[in-house]
C-alpha cells in the first residue's frame, strides 16, 4: 500500500513488469478488488494485476509493489 501522488487526481491504469515485459492492469472499485482477490477463477497475477484506490492511497494486487507504475490525471 502506497500513499498516491500529491498531485493525483485520477487513476487511468497500472502497469506491472515481467522481466522485460509490461502488462496493463485495472483499478476496481473497493468491492470489486475483494472480489477479485476472493476468486478462485479470475486470481490476478503479475501478467493481469489489480489496484484498488482508497483514503489518498494505492494498494496493488499481487502486492510485489517493485514492479508497478501507476498512470494518472494530475494537477497543472
Amino acid at each position: 500500500i502506497f500513499d498516491l501522488p500529491d498531485d493525483f487526481v485520477e487513476g487511468i491504469t497500472i502497469f506491472s513488469r515481467v522481466g522485460n515485459q509490461k502488462h496493463e492492469g485495472v483499478i476496481l472499485t473497493e468491492v470489486e478488488f475483494l472480489d477479485r482477490i476472493n476468486s478462485a477463477i479470475l486470481t490476478p497475477t503479475l501478467q493481469d494485476p489489480i489496484a484498488r484506490i482508497y483514503d489518498n492511497k494505492i494498494e496493488f494486487y499481487p502486492s510485489d509493489a517493485g514492479n508497478y507504475t501507476l498512470s494518472y490525471y494530475k494537477l497543472p
